[in-house]
């Protein structure tokens, strides 16, 4: 019977060693759990946040391109003028020397 009585009591206390192993592996699953909740709403945020950089900075790379396309045409349309009043300056200037 102590026999008995004693291989009963160890198997009860490995029994509650392998179970508050297995609630310790259970919090450290939860809190792992937690972390990759956190992780995937972080990153759906910032997949979020990535489109919407990625918008903006091609919006400004449209502007930025549409601009010098404008400044380029204003800058001819002001060059054309100046240009036009040089060679009737230097014809001028010519029929003044006759």
């Amino acid at each position: 019977m102590e026999k008995r009585a004693e291989a009963n009591r160890r198997l009860n206390e490995q029994l509650q060693f392998s179970s508050k192993q297995l609630d310790e592996a259970k919090e450290a699953l939860k809190i792992t759990r937690e972390r990759i909740d956190g992780l995937e709403s972080k990153c759906e945020m910032y997949g979020r946040l990535k489109k919407i950089l990625k918008d903006k900075l091609t919006e400004l790379e449209y502007l930025i391109g549409d601009s010098t396309t404008n400044n380029i045409i204003e800058q001819k349309q002001q060059i054309e003028p100046q240009q036009m009043q040089r060679e009737e300056n230097q014809n001028n200037d010519g029929e003044f020397m006759r």
